[in-house]
């Protein structure tokens, strides 16, 4: 089991009650600022992200002030491998610099009010203690460098959390859980064994007793705490591994009929799962 960080998860957005105005998707609110959105090298997947639109939400909910505001929030969280959830869901603010050719057309304070102004718009929002500015892949490292100088001023603590990345960087920054494969708790190799070891002692009728005993009890437990992912991985394991033991028997092997019912009827148990 792992917990993996900065996990995409738009139900961040959908959870803190902000209007459906304001949601577009990732690449719509590049677009907004620059007409070649391709041009800068982000994967679909992140163009697809759906985020906040800050600046919308900032006019919409205080019209009168128009303060400046970072270009998007994008909804990210914690994910459980294992158990295939999420938690701690936060707001990440992030600005758009992806036009800026030269490092000294961006002001620190321009980067801090916007930052700090964001994050005061609503109180029922959950923000991360990070945030991201983006840069093209030339100006990106040059800012860095910036910023670490930035960083030995008196303004110091109000960018702790500041990152400035590359398209690349924060298409990396970024992950999917279609980037972190079910991670099973069960070592299926175990059972494997014990099942080769019954069946190299030609003992058939324990193997059977085996698997609607132990086996069964392991699936049944996974399954009252509603591990349905472990469920299916045993199950799937099962399956394949009988499907290679009974293309080795014939039909008229002794109790083989009494394996084959005992292995069919946990599957048809846990078949729900799949």
């Amino acid at each position: 089991m792992a917990r993996r960080n900065n996990v995409y998860f738009p139900d961040a957005i959908a959870s803190c009650g902000v209007k459906e105005d304001y949601v577009f998707s990732f690449g719509e609110i590049v677009g907004k600022d620059s007409s070649n959105v391709q041009s800068f090298g982000f994967p679909a997947r992140i163009l697809d992200m759906k985020c906040i639109d800050a600046d919308l939400q900032e006019i919409d909910m205080h019209p009168a002030m128009r303060n400046k505001t970072m270009d998007a929030l994008v909804g990210l969280a914690v994910f459980d491998d294992t158990d295939r959830h999420f938690s701690a869901p936060l707001l990440v603010p992030v600005e758009l610099r992806l036009n800026y050719l030269n490092a000294d057309n961006v002001s620190k304070e321009d980067l801090l009010e916007k930052d700090t102004y964001t994050r005061s718009i609503s109180y029922l929002l959950q923000y991360s203690a990070e945030s991201v500015f983006l840069f093209s892949g030339r100006l990106s490292s040059q800012m860095i460098n910036i910023l670490s100088r930035w960083r030995r001023g008196s303004d110091s603590s109000k960018m702790k959390g500041w990152k400035f990345l590359s398209p690349e960087e924060f298409s990396n920054f970024i992950h999917f859980t279609e980037d972190y494969p079910y991670r099973p708790v069960t070592d299926f190799k175990g059972i494997s064994d014990s099942i080769d070891s019954f069946l190299a002692n030609r003992d058939i009728l324990q193997c059977a007793y085996y698997i609607s005993g132990y086996v069964r009890d392991l699936l049944t437990d996974f399954h009252r705490r509603y591990k349905i992912e472990e469920v299916r991985y045993l199950s799937d394991c099962l399956k394949n591994k009988f499907d290679s033991v009974f293309a080795q028997y014939s039909p008229d092997t002794k109790d083989i009929d009494f394996l084959r019912y005992a292995v069919e009827d946990v599957l048809q148990s846990f078949e729900v799962c799949q």
